[in-house]
């Protein structure tokens, strides 16, 4: 079934309408959109800036259904939880958590506000969103996915500065894509997308879309995970 679900269609159609009421396309604008395939399974890769706009410019430029892989772990109360799992399955938004080793160093806002989650959940979470996300590729949707792990502006934890335009990325992205295209039993396109920030105002964006790769099944992982991150550091600067 290539088909989205009536509930999910719906709940794509709002999100990308209220992206469009909410961003500014004279303060967060888009160069090379015509990069992402018009139709058919891609995986963007996208620099982590700011804890809001970057999903709401991703959504709003992107002329076709977009799912993002989120992570939830910065969620403190159960109630809410609750709410933001229901509004991402509504939606067929993977979930996924960070482990500890990804939080070293973190400082939580406000302070003492233990996550909703617990540490012995992270790795199902985690199996479960990858399954998700081969699924949504396998079907031929759009996925978003931000390997840093987190963003730069974050009202939710402090952490320490960047030395570098990017950090690290995490295989996970790579990993989906070459299992998708394993599955799919064909090339799965994979875009890299930049954001450029305005030095004087952090809420001014330009996201820069890259040349996609064609991934295979047989893609190696490692070299994949490298040329995007050279691509997005690329295209951010």
């Amino acid at each position: 079934m290539t088909q989205l679900s009536p509930l999910v269609a719906a709940s794509g159609r709002f999100m990308r309408f209220g992206a469009r009421l909410s961003v500014d396309p004279r303060r967060v604008t888009a160069h090379g959109i015509e990069h992402v395939p018009a139709t058919g399974p891609v995986v963007l890769v996208v620099r982590h800036y700011h804890h809001l706009l970057d999903g709401l410019g991703l959504l709003a430029q992107t002329g076709r259904p977009l799912h993002v892989l989120i992570g939830l772990d910065w969620i403190s109360g159960r109630a809410t939880r609750r709410v933001m799992e229901s509004l991402a399955r509504g939606c067929a938004w993977p979930v996924t958590l960070r482990g500890a080793e990804d939080r070293q160093g973190e400082r939580r806002l406000p302070p003492g506000r233990p996550s909703a989650y617990r540490e012995e959940e992270v790795s199902r979470y985690q199996q479960r969103a990858h399954r998700q996300c081969i699924e949504l590729l396998h079907h031929g949707r759009a996925l978003a996915i931000f390997p840093e792990g987190f963003p730069v502006i974050d009202p939710h934890a402090v952490r320490d500065p960047r030395s570098e335009t990017l950090a690290p990325f995490k295989s996970g992205f790579a990993r989906v894509a070459v299992g998708a295209a394993r599955r799919h039993g064909r090339h799965v396109p994979v875009v890299p997308v930049g954001i450029r920030a305005d030095e004087h105002d952090d809420r001014k964006l330009a996201f820069v879309y890259g040349a996609a790769q064609e991934v295979t099944g047989c893609t190696d992982v490692d070299a994949l995970i490298a040329e995007m991150h050279g691509a997005v550091t690329r295209l951010s600067t």
